[in-house]
């Protein structure tokens, strides 16, 4: 009888640690899969953190560097009417300059200050001829800044999931594309007088 009871209280006990061995190491990979799926967010918000940081530093570059072509068109002294449009984009791209500082900002983002265009003031000597090749040039220029400019914004957009960086995308966007069918149309104009 004795060792029935032996042999009972070791099974209980043997069940009894078998179930508490079971139940701790399904504990632990309850836990495990929790911590992955936590670390995953995590990392997925940090790299979609990143991807905005990214696009708002490309687009911010592209926009100063607008911003310096006009300065450039301005001084080799261009008819009235590019003169008007290179007037109009560097005020946009100025007011576009701030909206994209406040955001970057409020993000915690360092966003460029400078453009990477290498401005050399227009020689004074620069005959008609000269003048024009040199606005016709930085048309061109400023027209494929606008489309990149427009690309990195609807890339923005698609990536993130942020109200702030969406409404500013959908607006610059917007304004970005009047104003390349503007320059479009300016620089065909240019180029048929």
């Amino acid at each position: 009888m004795k060792s029935k009871m032996n042999i009972k209280a070791t099974l209980t006990t043997a069940s009894i640690a078998c179930f508490i061995s079971v139940s701790l190491i399904s504990c632990d990979w309850i836990i495990n899969k929790k911590n992955k799926n936590i670390f995953s967010v995590n990392q997925s918000k940090v790299n979609t953190k990143k991807d905005e940081a990214r696009l708002l530093v490309q687009a911010t570059q592209n926009n100063l560097d607008v911003i310096e072509l006009c300065q450039i068109i301005k001084e080799a002294k261009p008819v009235p009417k590019v003169k008007t449009l290179a007037d109009d984009l560097e005020n946009v791209h100025k007011n576009i300059f701030n909206a994209y500082e406040a955001l970057a900002q409020d993000k915690l983002i360092s966003i460029p200050r400078h453009s990477n265009i290498v401005f050399q003031t227009a020689n004074d000597s620069l005959n008609e001829i000269e003048s024009r090749v040199l606005v016709e040039a930085n048309l061109e220029r400023i027209t494929e800044k606008l489309v990149k400019h427009i690309e990195l914004l609807e890339t923005l957009s698609k990536t993130t999931n942020n109200k702030d960086f969406r409404r500013l995308s959908k607006k610059t966007d917007s304004v970005l594309t009047l104003k390349l069918v503007k320059t479009e149309d300016t620089l065909s104009w240019l180029k048929a007088s």
